[in-house]
C-alpha cells in the first residue's frame, strides 16, 4: 500500500513537471509570434511610407525638371518638418542624360533603418515630363 501510493504521488509529479515544461514552451511560441508580428506591422508601415515618399519624388520630378537638362547631379527636395523628425530623407539624382529631353533619375527615399530606391527614366516628348520606365 505504501508502494502504491509512492507511485502515485512520482507519476503525479512526472505529469506536474511535464505540464509546466509544456505550459513554459507555449508561452514562449506566443510571446515570439506576438513579437514578430509587431515587428513586421513596423516593417510593413515603414515600407509603405517609403514608397509614398518615392512616389511624391517621381512626382515632383516630373513637375519640376526644366525643359531641357544639360547635366547631371542633385534636384533639391524638401521634406516636410514631421518626416524630418521621423529621421527620413528623400533624394533625387539625374544619373544619365541620353538626351536633354530623356533622362534617368534615381530617386531613394530613407528611414533610419529601411531604404528603398527607384530608377526612372522619362521623357520630354512636348510641353511636359512623362516617366517611361521605373524599377523598384
Amino acid at each position: 500500500m505504501i508502494q502504491t501510493s509512492a507511485r502515485k504521488k512520482g507519476f503525479a509529479m512526472i505529469t506536474a513537471i511535464f505540464l509546466m515544461s509544456l505550459v513554459t514552451m507555449t508561452l514562449t511560441v506566443l510571446m515570439t509570434a506576438i513579437c514578430g508580428d509587431a515587428q513586421r506591422t513596423k516593417s510593413l508601415n515603414e515600407d509603405a511610407q517609403l514608397r509614398q515618399l518615392l512616389l511624391a519624388g517621381a512626382e515632383f520630378a516630373q513637375l519640376k525638371l526644366p525643359d531641357s537638362i544639360s547635366q547631371v547631379g542633385h534636384i533639391p527636395f524638401t521634406l516636410p518638418n514631421s518626416l524630418k523628425k521621423d529621421g527620413a530623407n528623400l533624394t533625387i539624382e539625374i544619373q544619365t542624360i541620353n538626351s536633354p529631353t530623356d533622362v534617368n533619375l534615381e530617386i531613394e527615399a530613407t528611414l533610419p533603418h529601411h531604404k528603398m530606391t527607384s530608377h526612372l527614366r522619362l521623357v520630354r516628348p512636348a510641353d511636359h515630363w512623362q516617366i517611361t520606365e521605373a524599377h523598384l
